[in-house]
């Protein structure tokens, strides 16, 4: 069995999201952005034992994803993109957002969650977001940058990789190889999933509690102050939000993962 150096899944912080997800026993799960399907099989397990319904968002699902729901009545599929979908979709108890990694993406989703939520008058669901860390905290990453309009897209390159010090190295450092194009700069406005988080909290500062985990490229969580289940959220990711030694050791395995691209790279 070949060894994975780099896990990066949203799947492999099930520890600390399924806890909370066993307390809010939600009926209805929406997910944005599939990839292999690893998260989503354990949200399928879930949703299997409580008799809920999974509703999650891929533009170009593969056979294999589409194989795995087709074997769940109580999952559902959606070929499209995300903000062409939310609206349609009925009101959910929690979202899982790990789709296009750039601001007007994330914070338009957010909008549009939140918006449909206020509108249904429907409790506001706890959200999860992936990859809030480096290196897409603050920089933005496009599938399809003819997706976004012209005035929030950044400058941006398909051929540069992000480094440890959150410089770009052409044909260097993490890069998607042609699958994904990258920010010219980090930071600055509307720039990066972090950004987003951040520009979406500025709006509704009172109504939600954020919570930043340092592990696994960053998961994001943002759980509504009104919520009934509140203080037991609370007390489950309290230990994991900003710990310096989860900052540390994320830092450490990345760059030493960035080291082995480097390696690799001297090679060829």
């Amino acid at each position: 069995m070949k060894r994975q150096l780099l896990i990066h899944s949203l799947s492999e912080l099930k520890s600390i999201y399924l806890p909370i997800l066993e307390i809010i026993k939600p009926k209805r799960i929406g997910e944005i952005g599939i990839e292999f399907a690893g998260n989503t099989k354990v949200l399928i397990d879930l949703l299997g034992v409580n008799k809920g319904e999974l509703f999650s968002i891929e533009p170009k699902p593969n056979e294999q994803v589409e194989a795995l729901f087709n074997k769940f009545k109580f999952a559902h599929l959606y070929n499209g993109k995300s903000l062409d979908v939310i609206d349609k979709l009925p009101t959910m108890c929690s979202w899982f957002i790990d789709g296009d990694h750039n601001w007007y993406t994330v914070f338009n989703e957010l909008k549009a969650i939140h918006r449909k939520e206020c509108s249904d008058g429907s409790e506001h669901s706890v959200i999860f977001l992936h990859d809030i860390g480096f290196p897409w905290a603050f920089r933005d990453l496009y599938y399809n940058p003819a997706d976004i309009p012209e005035k929030y897209l950044q400058a941006h390159c398909w051929e540069s990789g992000v480094l440890h010090n959150d410089t770009i190295k052409k044909n260097g450092g993490f890069r998607g190889m042609g699958s994904f194009a990258i920010s010219l700069k980090a930071g600055g406005d509307k720039n990066g999933v972090l950004c987003a988080v951040k520009d979406f909290l500025a709006l509704h500062s009172k109504e939600y509690m954020f919570y930043n985990i340092p592990a696994v490229f960053g998961l994001g969580i943002l759980v509504p102050k009104s919520h009934k289940y509140h203080s037991e959220i609370n007390n489950i990711v309290s230990i994991y939000a900003d710990n310096p030694l989860l900052k540390k050791l994320e830092e450490n395995r990345l760059n030493n993962y960035l080291r082995v691209i480097e390696l690799q790279d001297a090679k060829n």
